[in-house]
């Protein structure tokens, strides 16, 4: 996380969220290859997301198939989890 989005995201007030949670779904559109594509099959535009409430949930699922990355660096965790067998 860079510096900008890291004072915005822990400096923003009550008022500013808004605001902010719209700005971070442009930026994860246009930066997360995955997310983009998901937005896109769903038939929604950037400029069709103009409250909060619209801003989609990428399922659960995609994290299992896919690489969700939003820009280019290596990774310093990675989470696995396993399903159980019943």
């Amino acid at each position: 996380m860079n510096g900008e989005w890291h004072d915005k995201i822990f400096s923003v007030t009550e008022s500013g969220f808004r605001q902010l949670a719209l700005d971070i779904f442009h930026f994860q559109y246009e930066a997360n290859p995955v997310f983009k594509s998901y937005v896109n099959a769903l038939g929604k535009t950037p400029t069709d997301i103009d409250e909060i409430e619209k801003i989609p949930f990428l399922p659960i699922s995609f994290f299992k198939t896919d690489e969700i990355k939003t820009g280019k660096f290596n990774a310093e965790v990675i989470f696995k989890s396993h399903a159980r067998n019943k």
